[in-house]
Formats: C-alpha cells, sequence, structure tokens
C-alpha cells in the first residue's frame, strides 16, 4: 500500500471517529471557559437493580459532540466547554444518527427504541465555572412469565430530587475515604460550583413542563 494512500485511510478513520464523539474528560479548570455535568444511571432487572450495565447517550452543541456514559450506580462528573447542549443518540459512522438506543445488560446487548422524551428535554446551558446536574437515565427490563425476550423502558429523571441526588453525592465523595482518590479529587476540583449547584437545585420549584416540543 503507498504510503499516501494509509494516511489517507488513517485520515479518514479519525475523521469518522470524530463524527461519533468522544467522552469528555472528567478533570479539567472552568477557569478556561469549561463547565462540568452530573449524570447517573439506573439498571433494574427481574432480579434487583445491577450495575452490570452499560448506556450512554451523546450530548451535542453546535460546536461540540461528546458521547455521556452514564455509569450504572455511579454518580460521574465530565468536564466540557461552556455552551447550549442538548441530549442525542449516539452516532455511527460518518455522524449518521442511530434511531435505537444500544444498551448492555449483564453481557447482554440490546436495542431499544430511542426514548422521545429525552429528544424533548429542553437545552441544556452549561457556564463556564459552573456545574449541571443532568439527571438519571433509569433503565428497566422487565420478563414475563415464559417469555424469553425482556421488556426495556427507558426513561430520564431529572426532577428536582434527582438532579439534588447528584449534587449531594459528588459532593460526599470528596469526604469519603472508600470513593478512589482520583473521583476524589474530580469533586475537589470543582468545590464551589459543586455549592451553587446544591443551592440552584433546592431553589428550583421543579414545575418545569416535562418537555418542550421542538422548534
Amino acid at each position: 500500500m503507498r504510503p499516501q494512500f494509509r494516511g489517507w485511510l488513517i485520515a479518514v478513520a479519525l475523521s469518522c471517529l470524530g463524527c461519533q464523539g468522544s467522552i469528555p474528560p472528567s478533570r479539567g479548570d472552568g477557569r478556561f471557559g469549561y463547565g462540568a455535568i452530573l449524570v447517573r444511571g439506573i439498571c433494574k432487572t427481574p432480579a434487583g437493580e445491577t450495575r452490570r450495565a452499560r448506556l450512554a447517550l451523546n450530548f451535542e452543541s453546535d460546536d461540540h459532540r461528546y458521547i455521556i456514559p452514564f455509569t450504572a450506580g455511579m454518580t460521574s462528573l465530565y468536564v466540557v466547554p461552556a455552551g447550549t447542549y442538548r441530549l442525542m443518540p449516539l452516532r455511527g459512522p460518518f455522524g449518521i444518527t442511530e434511531r435505537t438506543l444500544g444498551i448492555v445488560i449483564e453481557n447482554r446487548a440490546l436495542r431499544v427504541p430511542f426514548p422521545r422524551d429525552v429528544l424533548r428535554k429542553d437545552v441544556f446551558v452549561v457556564k463556564r465555572e459552573h456545574v449541571v446536574p443532568i439527571g438519571i437515565l433509569e433503565v428497566e427490563a422487565e420478563r414475563e412469565p415464559g417469555e424469553r425476550r425482556m421488556k426495556v423502558k427507558v426513561r430520564l429523571d431529572d426532577s428536582r430530587n434527582a438532579r439534588r441526588r447528584l449534587v449531594q453525592d459528588k459532593i460526599a465523595s470528596m469526604m469519603d475515604a472508600r470513593v478512589p482518590a482520583d473521583q476524589r479529587e474530580e469533586a475537589v476540583n470543582w468545590t464551589a460550583a459543586l455549592d451553587q449547584a446544591l443551592v440552584t437545585v433546592e431553589s428550583d420549584p421543579d414545575i418545569r413542563a416535562p418537555y418542550k416540543p421542538r422548534q
């Protein structure tokens, strides 16, 4: 293979990966135009809640596209540039939006229709040096007696109680010796922003409409 052609293939491959998005870092400095978001996943099965689950959504603005893992049973902090974002389905090669949501539950891969209420959520405004609690992505898998296939329901809980929990979880992790040191450091770097986020959530009357029609 000619070097020029090989270089072109590498460039195309990297371009395709960029179209899909990348996972943002969990550390960063808000003073340089960055903010942070908080997310969490919950996965319930007929046998009870499990942490052996993988699910992710895209978090996109006009200028940036990120893949956000909603880790089951853990509140995660991700650092992103300040801007206005929407939650979107993941994208395949060449940036094509997927129509379904892929979920892995205890090593079993499933595909379900992408929840419309997530697409209808209002935009998230991320400001520099601020933390925005996005919500808890809940996955509930059920199996009727005698059925092999599982029915899966997915919803994003962005109620005041859910967002308060995210902020409180991250604040508590700063003082919990059982939490890995790198995760404690993530929270410490955003101490003031987390305190402000808790004040903001507590003052929220929580009477927002569940979604707004997209223009």
